[in-house]
Parts: C-alpha cells; structure tokens; sequence
C-alpha cells in the first residue's frame, strides 16, 4: 500500500466507520476521479491534473487517460500526490498539510466545512503521519 494512502488512513481510522481498510481511501479516490473528471479543484479540472501527471510521472499520452490513470492508481502499491491530496481533501472534509524538514511545503484545502488539519511528513519520496488537529 502507498504511503500517502497509508499516512491518511491512520490519522483518520478512528473517524472512519469500523470495517474500513486503508484501500478504502484509494477507491474513494478513484471513484471521485471517474466521477467528477471535469470539476475543478485547485483551480484545474481533474482531467489536466491527470494529463499532467501521466505525461510528467509516466510518459504516457493517452486519449483514454482516465482508464488509464485509473488503472495505475489502482495498484495497492502505487504513490499518490497533489490530486489524490485535492481530492482526499475534498472527500474527507479536511485541510492536509505536508512538512518536509519541519516547513510546511503545500496545503491542499479543498472543503469548505473541513473538520481536521491532517499534517504529513514528506521526506522526498516518503509519506508518514505526523498530527492530526481537530479545527
């Protein structure tokens, strides 16, 4: 499992209801994605945020780019970044943070009522939880 998905799970589990696996936040996101390819987050629709991903991460043009980025999210082992952060905020009603050496690098507020700030560590390559703040 990711750990940006993983990172997100623990902060939350408790809130989640009780059978809840940390896939559960992936499919969310996933669905989300399928859902709402045209509403803007950030800013940007989806579609162009999953354009840029695919064409700068995996080199990959496609006209079939949902099915596709789909497809690469999917994999229980696949990292996730900027949308997945957009949308878990938006999803989840929550403000997400990320620290990389104790500095808050990017923000992802994408709700308007959200109920917790969810701070995670980046190392460059790594997600970890680090705090949960209820607002």
């Amino acid at each position: 499992m990711s750990c940006l998905f993983n990172s997100i799970f623990e902060l939350l589990q408790e809130y989640l209801p009780k059978h809840t696996k940390n896939t559960h936040i992936r499919k969310i996101v996933c669905k989300y994605i399928k859902d709402n390819l045209y509403e803007e987050i950030a800013d940007e629709t989806i579609e162009n945020w999953i354009k840029i991903v695919l064409d700068n991460e995996f080199n990959i043009s496609s006209t079939d780019i949902v099915d596709k980025y789909i497809e690469i999210i999917e994999k229980q082992d696949q990292w996730g970044g900027g949308p997945e952060l957009s949308i878990i905020s938006k999803c989840f009603n929550v403000i997400i943070k990320v620290r990389h050496e104790s500095n808050i690098i990017a923000t992802f507020n994408c709700t308007e009522n959200p109920s917790f700030i969810l701070v995670l560590d980046w190392t460059g390559d790594h997600y970890e939880p680090y705090q949960k703040l209820v607002i």
